[in-house]
């Protein structure tokens, strides 16, 4: 295994736990978002789990996308993706 290789690996589980990390704060976030959109505490943990969902099925596809699609491209694609989706939630008012 080359060093490009094992480093990349690595990068990609520090990357993995630290959004594992952010996963595990739920009980701190769910009220909150329950409360800015007027919603029942269960239907937001409800939707929350999509984005939980959402890492693991990211990180199964990462094991393929980036054998065909150079990392740069995919990284910067990526950026821009969450930054609309960003902004987009930041003017929703409706919750689903």
């Amino acid at each position: 295994m080359s060093s490009n290789k094992i480093s990349l690996t690595v990068v990609s589980l520090l990357i993995s736990f630290t959004l594992a990390g952010f996963g595990t704060q739920i009980g701190l976030l769910i009220q909150p978002i329950a409360n800015q959109f007027g919603v029942e505490l269960t239907m937001a943990t409800a939707q929350f789990s999509w984005y939980l969902g959402g890492i693991l099925l990211g990180n199964i596809l990462s094991l393929v996308v980036f054998r065909y699609i150079k990392i740069k491209w995919v990284i910067v694609v990526c950026y821009c993706l969450v930054s609309l989706l960003a902004v987009g939630l930041h003017f929703t008012t409706s919750f689903i």
